[in-house]
This record gives C-alpha cells, sequence and structure tokens, in this order.
C-alpha cells in the first residue's frame, strides 16, 4: 500500500507538469511519462529495500516490497543473517544512487557524468555503517571515497574524460555480479561468511551499478536520453529474467514479483523508445 501511494503521488506530480508545459511545449512525449514512471519506481523500491531490510534466520525472504514493510521488523532480529541484512540495505542506496542518475539532468553529459562519481561517494559512505556490522576494514571505502571523489572534480573541471564513470562503473558491477564472493573477499567483508540470501542480493547490486554506467555510456556516445533509458531498462528487464529464473527462489521471491521484475521494465523501455505524444494515440 504505501508504494502504492507512492507511485500514485509521482504519477500525479507527472501529470500535473507535462498539464503545465502543454502550453509552452505542445505537452510531454510518452518517453518522458516512461522516465518519470521509471526513476520514480526505482526510487521508491530503493527506499523501501533500504528501510525494511526484509529478513528472517530461517531464510524466508519477504521480496514482494510491497508487503515488505509489514514483516521486516518480525524478521529484522538478533541472529538474522548480518551479510545478508547488509546485502538488502546495499542494494537500497546503490539502487537510489541509479534514480538519482535517471532524474538528474542530462542535457549536460559531463555535469551529469561528474555527478554520477559524487553519487557514488556518497554510497560508498552508506556503506560504512555496513562494513561496522561486518567487522571489516573501513581503510578501502575512505581510499575509494577519494577516488571518486577526485574523479567528480576533474570530470567537471574537464580533465577527466567521461567515458572512466561508464567503464568503471560495468567493470565494477560486473565484479559484484560475477563474483560476489570474490568481491566480499576483496573488500574483507567476509569475515560473517556469505550466505546464498547475501549473493543474491549483491548479484543485484552489481547490476544495478552495471545499469549506471550502461545509461552513461550511452549518453556519453551521443544517445539522446529517452534512448538511454530505454537501453538502461532493457537490460534491467534481462536481469530481471535472469533473476526470475536462478535467484528468486533462493529470496523467496513470489511469482507475481518475478513477472513484475521482467515486465515493467520491458513496459519502461518501450515507452522510452517511443516518439508519440500521449494525445496522438487518441488522433484518428
Amino acid at each position: 500500500m504505501i508504494k502504492v501511494l507512492v507511485l500514485t503521488a509521482t504519477l500525479c506530480g507527472a501529470v500535473q507538469r507535462p498539464r503545465r508545459a502543454l502550453k509552452l511545449r505542445g505537452g510531454a512525449s510518452i518517453s518522458d511519462i516512461a522516465r518519470v514512471i521509471g526513476a520514480g519506481n526505482t526510487l521508491v523500491d530503493s527506499t523501501m529495500t533500504y528501510t525494511c531490510a526484509p529478513v528472517q534466520t530461517s531464510r524466508r525472504w519477504r521480496a514482494d516490497f510491497v508487503r515488505a514493510h509489514r514483516y521486516a521488523k518480525k524478521f529484522v532480529k538478533k541472529g538474522s543473517d548480518t551479510p545478508a541484512v547488509v546485502s538488502v540495505r546495499g542494494m537500497g542506496h546503490w539502487n537510489g544512487g541509479l534514480a538519482a542518475l535517471l532524474f538528474a539532468d542530462a542535457s549536460d553529459v559531463r555535469a551529469l557524468v561528474a555527478v554520477s562519481h559524487y553519487i557514488v561517494v556518497l554510497n560508498l559512505l552508506a556503506d560504512v555503517p555496513a562494513n561496522d556490522r561486518l567487522a571489516a576494514p573501513q581503510a578501502p571505502i575512505i581510499v575509494l571515497m577519494a577516488i571518486f571523489g577526485a574523479l567528480g572534480y576533474g570530470t567537471s573541471r574537464g580533465v577527466v574524460p567521461l567515458w572512466i564513470a561508464a567503464a568503471s562503473a560495468i567493470v565494477n558491477g560486473l565484479q559484484f555480479f560475477i563474483t560476489p564472493k570474490a568481491a566480499w573477499k576483496a573488500y574483507g567483508a567476509d569475515g560473517k561468511g556469505v550466505s546464498d540470501e547475501a549473493v543474491v542480493w549483491t548479484r543485484l547490486i552489481g547490476w544495478s551499478i552495471v545499469l549506471r554506467g550502461i545509461y552513461m555510456g550511452s549518453l556519453i556516445l551521443g544517445a539522446a536520453r529517452k534512448d538511454a533509458m530505454g537501453f538502461t531498462f532493457v537490460a534491467a528487464a534481462l536481469n530481471g529474467l535472469r533473476f526470475a529464473l536462478f535467484d528468486a527462489e533462493t529470496i523467496g521471491a513470489s511469482k507475481y514479483s518475478r513477472i513484475y521484475f521482467v515486465a515493467f521494465p520491458l513496459l519502461v523501455a518501450t515507452a522510452s523508445f517511443a516518439t508519440l505524444k500521449p494525445s496522438e494515440l487518441l488522433s484518428p
């Protein structure tokens, strides 16, 4: 219910803005609406994932985020799977960074890329409490924050090439996606083990970071914003299909969730590639 209310508010805001723009620009296109819905839904899911972190010790997950908030306090308790809880919260704030990037103004690609580096700094800062819970060293996080902060500043000054942001997102994301346990070990965070649930959510984190690279890379290569959104959500749908086939059972995702993780990104991608305006759909 919470997610439905938030999405309704987001959509109402999206409707009101095109109405005001109607007098100036002739109304929003379907791709504009798809961007607002896609980015808005990503933000809502990320927020609920981070705040709920629905885990229980019996490996029974509530992956249906519409209902997760009802059970979070019941299942997140002493003795729970700490690496899994940390991974869920990590998915929340890293995917929230993707949402922020999708919402950000893309008219100046260099400025957007610089912002993407600063978003990574904030994500790394949010990982500090997780490292405390895992008794992992903070030095790698601090070093990476300094590096990405410098990359952001250098990019804004025109010194750092744009492709570094896209390449680093794809490479680092694939590290967590393809070799999740090795990634935990590389950061010294595997002291409490890495459960199957933690592996699933680590893969999701990795792909969320890859999506940043796809979005920025598309813009850097000259794609229109709507097309970059389309490519990003096609990639999200492909990973949704992989998740539904291979990982959903591990975290107890419902059948509804499995369909949603594939169908929703595909709908957003299809609408993103559209060039029509809503009024034209009703034209004779």
